[in-house]
């Protein structure tokens, strides 16, 4: 059973690292011209500028559930995403924070846990024509101050950016696949 728990919190605080890298992605690295040249007519990258909320994660308003595990005896395990933000400055530079929630239910043995974590990733970003994108959507490349990479799809029809990855899963289960849906 205690071992259940300390499993649980090595989870939480896999969830808070994967929150970190919070746009996770590919980190393919950027594409287009080489030697920093733009061809002629190409396209102006949209303003992407502001303060980015979470909305929306796999369809789901906030706090979002995102895996519950009830293998560990009459121990109740949740994973919440409570919140989380990116902020894209004029200067290149960005900021992701996340707040996630593990609840444990007490078994009567052992004490119950309710932790929250707060994650906060600072770095740079550019923002480029999503080559994969047949809509006109835009990929905003983070690189985050840890050298971690990852990049976020920015719909400018929608209005939002749209962030996938996946997380580990409850103890003994598959990783999730997360969408992170924000808007101004």
């Amino acid at each position: 059973m205690r071992n259940a728990l300390k499993m649980a919190v090595h989870l939480f605080l896999g969830i808070a690292v994967a929150g970190a890298a919070a746009c996770s992605g590919t980190g393919d690295g950027p594409t287009g011209p080489a030697g920093g040249t733009e061809p002629p007519g190409s396209p102006q990258p949209p303003s992407v500028v502001g303060t980015w909320t979470l909305s929306y994660v796999n369809g789901s308003e906030l706090p979002a559930l995102l895996w519950y595990d009830n293998t560990a005896g009459t121990m109740d395990a949740e994973m919440y995403l409570l919140s989380g933000s990116i902020v894209l400055r004029s200067d290149g530079t960005f900021r992701s924070t996340h707040v996630s929630q593990l609840v444990i239910e007490s078994d009567g043995t052992m004490p119950g846990v309710d932790l929250v974590e707060t994650s906060i990733t600072d770095g740079t970003y550019t923002i480029e024509p999503d080559q994969g994108s047949n809509g006109g959507n835009w990929l905003i490349q983070l690189k985050a101050e840890d050298g971690a990479q990852g990049g976020i799809s920015y719909d400018p029809v929608g209005g939002t950016l749209l962030s996938s990855t996946t997380i580990p899963g409850a103890p003994g289960e598959p990783e999730i696949s997360v969408l992170k849906e924000y808007g101004r």
